[in-house]
């Protein structure tokens, strides 16, 4: 082109040019960060899954027989306790898997 810029009107393409190639570098640099940065994360991973909330069939069984609602609370009440009571006692002993077990029943 004999060595010429290449215009519009008055205005000259070359430094509109060098923008839009700098802006896209640098949309990609901060595009290619992002993702490294979110691969680095640190993952936690659980060591088990957490206690299966159930009521075992006795107990279930004695709160069915309950027809009155505050002896039925009241049953409810004392058989958590209990439960908690055991897993209280089965963390003291360091044993973390039966005691999660036993904060499962409800």
């Amino acid at each position: 082109m004999n060595g010429r810029r290449r215009s519009f009107g008055s205005v000259s393409l070359r430094p509109a040019v060098v923008a839009v190639g700098l802006v896209s570098m640098l949309s990609f640099g901060a595009a290619c960060m992002l993702f490294a940065a979110r691969g680095q994360g640190p993952t936690i991973q659980p060591e088990q899954a957490p206690p299966m909330q159930y009521i075992p069939a006795g107990e279930r069984e004695r709160l069915a027989r309950e027809t009155d609602f505050k002896d039925r609370t009241q049953l409810s009440i004392e058989l958590a306790e209990a439960h908690l009571v055991l897993a209280e006692q089965r963390t003291a002993a360091a044993q973390f898997n039966a005691a999660s077990s036993e904060l499962g029943i409800y």
